[in-house]
């Protein structure tokens, strides 16, 4: 069961006069987004619709057209100047998603790709090997699995990957010592839970994925908003 999100950085109030009147502004539309099952109305309050129409046979059912039952505001960030607003969307059955709302251009707008955790091939193909990269939006936590040609562990840092979408564990390996593989660590190991939201584009390696292996081929993003 996926936890609520508590990974976006909280800003208070005082810092940002215009904070409140934001946040009131993305609940607004993260309220009328999670109440509507309708497809075609829902679109209409998220970033990026037409990219959104190509990925929506890949949403679950949940994530497509369930109303959720509740939201809880969880934080506030920014991204590349942008304000982001962090919720919670509660489902009867007792599970949750990451709800993200941006502020553009055209006012507020909730990140549909975030909250249906997308990933550009779906779990099960990624862990049978029948595809060789992807986006994938995870859950990143330390790995300790040093096999096959990731067994040195001078050359390679493991992290373990992982989705409320699916059981199965994927493991990925960055450089050792690289930036990429620092970059990941921190922000892992800061957390209360050594667990962090990542977006990330990972690839086999020699046929590596048919053993759920991959190389971290880019951190996309730092949660599942990718600008």
């Amino acid at each position: 069961m996926m936890q609520a999100d508590r990974t976006v950085r909280l800003a208070p109030a005082e810092e940002d006069d215009g904070l409140s009147e934001r946040i009131l502004s993305a609940e607004q539309v993260a309220r009328a987004f999670v109440s509507e099952a309708d497809v075609e109305k829902r679109l209409s309050y998220v970033r990026n619709p037409e990219r959104i129409k190509q990925h929506l046979p890949s949403y679950s059912e949940q994530a497509r057209s369930f109303p959720a039952k509740d939201i809880k505001h969880m934080g506030h960030s920014e991204m590349n100047g942008r304000a982001v607003t962090a919720y919670a969307a509660a489902f009867d059955d007792g599970s949750f998603r990451m709800l993200a709302v941006m502020q553009t251009d055209d006012g507020p707008k909730v990140d549909w790709d975030c909250y249906a955790r997308y990933c550009s091939a779906s779990w099960e193909d990624l862990v049978s090997g029948q595809v060789e990269d992807a986006e994938v939006r995870v859950f990143v936590r330390p790995g300790d699995y040093h096999v096959g040609q990731f067994r040195d562990r001078s050359k390679w840092t493991c992290f373990k990957l992982e989705t409320p979408d699916s059981d199965h564990i994927i493991y990925a390996y960055a450089p050792a010592g690289s930036d990429l593989s620092k970059r990941m660590q921190t922000h892992v190991m800061k957390s209360r839970s050594f667990r962090q939201h990542m977006t990330l584009h990972i690839k086999s390696v020699d046929g590596s994925g048919k053993d759920s292996l991959f190389v971290v081929d880019e951190l996309l993003a730092m949660g599942w908003v990718v600008q």
